[in-house]
This record gives C-alpha cells, sequence and structure tokens, in this order.
C-alpha cells in the first residue's frame, strides 16, 4: 500500500513540475505565436518606421497604467517594431504586446503583417509568459 501510494505522489509531482516548466518557457516571437490583427496602422503608408510608432501612440487607446516598451530591429526584408503595454486598464490582461512587420516599397514603409501577443492577470494561464490565448 505504501508504494502505491508513493507512485501516486511521484505522479503528480511530476504533472506539477510539467506544468511548471510549460509556463516558464521563453515566450514565442514567430507569427505564429500572435494573434493576427486587423490594425487601421496596416492602411497606412510611413516615410519612416518610427512614424508608425508615433502614430500608435497617437490613439488615445493606447493606454497603459505601467507604462510601455519600444523595440525596432531590422530584418532581413525589413523592420519589425515590437509594442509592449504594461498594466492595460482590463480585468482579465494584464499586458499587450504588438507587432508590426514592416517593408520598404517605393520610398515609404507599409505595413505587411500585425500581429498581438496578451499576459492574462488571472486565470489559469496567468501573467508567466506572452501567449496567443483568450484571457478570461
Amino acid at each position: 500500500m505504501l508504494k502505491k501510494k508513493t507512485l501516486i505522489w511521484a505522479v503528480v509531482v511530476l504533472l506539477g513540475l510539467c506544468v511548471i516548466v510549460a509556463y516558464m518557457r521563453p515566450s514565442c516571437e514567430k507569427r505564429e505565436c500572435y494573434f493576427e490583427l486587423d490594425s487601421p496602422l496596416r492602411d497606412e503608408v510611413y516615410a519612416k518606421p518610427d512614424d508608425l510608432v508615433e502614430r500608435f501612440f497617437s490613439d488615445p487607446d493606447a493606454y497603459s497604467r505601467g507604462g510601455h516598451k519600444v523595440d525596432v530591429s531590422e530584418t532581413n526584408d525589413g523592420v519589425t517594431i515590437i509594442i509592449e503595454m504594461y498594466g492595460v486598464p482590463d480585468d482579465s490582461i494584464q499586458d499587450i504586446r504588438y507587432r508590426f512587420d514592416l517593408h520598404e516599397k517605393n520610398g515609404l514603409w507599409e505595413v505587411e503583417w500585425s500581429g498581438l501577443q496578451q499576459r492574462c492577470g488571472r486565470g489559469a494561464i496567468g501573467p508567466q509568459s506572452w501567449h496567443n490565448h483568450y484571457c478570461n
């Protein structure tokens, strides 16, 4: 009987460790790890990629209580802009990350693709990592 209880506890601990490791994995930066976002910023062209960032923050809905972070990086075929918003005013979403992939065409920059990730403020997924699952 003792061996059976020990085995059961070993399985429970192992499953618990698997869940912890799954939540601690690094966030995915690939497009498929984002919700595709049909942003109005996709309909505009920009003289330079930083103009998209200025346009993004000119929207009164681009508000967060905890600040934000912007990362602009060159890729093989253009520029990727990541905008992270911390402490968004939502009861289930803690943080939001936007991704904009831009490419240059005729001296102007166009948004080729845009996406969204989030960190939940509560629930089973919680704030451990960025993901493309709905928070509840």
